[in-house]
């Protein structure tokens, strides 16, 4: 079987397509490449709005196309590429970290050569945002919030092909910066990082905004973001990211308050926090700032609400914070928030025939199947004779599923010879409206603002 262009050949059909070109409508470009120097003699408006450029009225070098743009350009591979007679195709970043391109062209043997461009960019964004996303979602599943937030920091290393990340928080007492003490003792980066280290130091010593703290060129303040995408653009910080060899930084900020907490990432290639990655970071960033916040929240209310004595999970009064927090921050960075109740339905059942201490008994078997079915980014607490349990970044279904679950592992559990668990779940999902903590406490998930499915029992 021949292929296409031989098929075409064979049956005298290649005339109807000389005017194809015109049709595909893609980026072309069009010149002569003598003595390694690109000549570019005719452009058309694809190519011009792909790199948001004017078209020039007469024959210019490709850099001229360029001039004024804040943007490094990488030619070396078309270069290469026209170095060639005949047929090419390569793919590059042709603007480091922003765009990538794939180029076919054709170059003679007079120097002439035509190219045609076809922007890749946003099926390689795509991909790295699903991708991560995946990784991140499988994470969740294996790491309790503290560890959770060490993993994900090594995980975009290797996924973004940076170099170092580390988080420093303000020493209200020192009145500086200090690299986080777990960070300090693991390697963040690559074995060759002490130099981005020192920069990173550096950096936290040479405050550069309104307020005593400020990092750098960072401005301490709520979701507050800092990039320099390519070195050669980097302004008054370009020889100072020279010298310790970054070609691309990143800088956000975690937490605010009185000791606020910063997120560094540092890159040796230029482009390396430029758009492609910098979507990537924008995407889990909100998960990042939703996990500090929820250490900083736990930590500080732990130590003024203890929780249950009997089923060591958080009280009443400490929930109707956190569940307070929970809906602010799933308002804030959209993402799903369901709640999972648990009650016994045959509670008197038990405690007429086990005894008094069954109820306490049944929530202790309650709390630890639990525990031992959930995420440690998931939080569980007593209401009464029920359970509550919130699983942030989690959809209707996911929670239907660990309901389920829980229910099911629960029946052969009773504390009551010769009686099983009926144990009823209701299962519901956050979404903005009249919905108001309190409301849903008083009615354990019965309220305007929540999308419920109903209860489920043995």
């Amino acid at each position: 079987m021949p292929d296409v262009i031989g098929w075409l050949e064979e049956q005298g059909l290649l005339k109807m397509f000389e005017t194809l070109p015109e049709q595909l409508e893609l980026p072309m470009l069009a010149g002569r490449f003598e003595e390694g120097d690109i000549t570019v003699e005719a452009v058309d408006e694809q190519f011009c709005r792909l790199f948001d450029i004017s078209c020039p009225e007469r024959a210019v070098p490709v850099e001229e196309l360029f001039q004024g743009k804040v943007y490094p350009l990488n030619l070396v591979p078309l270069r290469k590429a026209l170095e060639k007679e005949g047929w090419s195709r390569n793919s590059w970043d042709i603007i480091p970290g922003e765009k990538e391109i794939v180029c076919t062209c054709r170059c003679d043997g007079t120097g002439r050569f035509f190219a045609v461009f076809e922007d890749r960019t946003e099926q390689l964004l795509n991909r790295r945002l699903f991708e991560i996303r995946d990784k991140i979602l499988e994470m969740m599943e294996l790491y309790e919030a503290r560890e959770l937030i060490k993993e994900i920091l090594k995980e975009t290393i290797t996924f973004l092909d940076i170099d170092w990340n580390g988080i420093f928080l303000w020493d209200e007492a020192q009145g500086r910066w200090m690299l986080s003490v777990d960070e300090a003792k693991d390697t963040l980066g690559s074995s060759s990082s002490k130099s981005l280290l020192a920069f990173a130091l550096a950096l936290a010593e040479t405050p550069d905004g309104p307020v005593p703290y400020a990092f750098g060129g960072l401005e301490i303040s709520e979701g507050n973001r800092w990039t320099i995408p390519w070195k050669e653009n980097a302004g008054k910080w370009k020889s100072f990211m020279k010298a310790a060899g970054i070609g691309s930084l990143s800088a956000g900020v975690l937490l605010t308050g009185k000791t606020p907490v910063v997120l560094v990432s540092l890159s040796k290639r230029s482009g390396g926090f430029a758009r492609i990655n910098g979507e990537v970071l924008k995407t889990f960033w909100p998960i990042m700032v939703s996990l500090f916040e929820r250490n900083r929240a736990v930590e500080g209310i732990a130590s003024l609400y203890p929780r249950d004595p009997v089923t060591g999970l958080y009280t009443s009064s400490m929930l109707k914070r956190i569940v307070s927090t929970e809906t602010d921050r799933a308002k804030r960075y959209e993402y799903p928030l369901s709640f999972v109740v648990l009650r016994v339905s045959n509670i008197k059942d038990l405690t007429k025939k086990g005894g008094s201490k069954v109820c306490d008994e049944t929530l202790k078997v309650i709390a630890r199947q639990i525990l031992g079915s959930v995420r440690n980014v998931d939080i569980a607490g007593r209401l009464d004779d029920s359970i509550l349990l919130i699983m942030p970044h989690t959809p209707l279904e996911g929670a239907e599923v660990v309901a389920e679950r829980i229910r099911e592992r629960l029946k052969p559990l009773s504390p009551v010879p010769g009686l099983s668990l009926d144990v009823k779940t209701e299962v519901a999902l956050f979404h903005e409206g009249l919905f108001k903590p309190e409301d849903f406490l008083a009615g354990v998930g019965l309220s305007s603002g929540i999308d419920r499915t109903g209860a489920k029992g043995s």
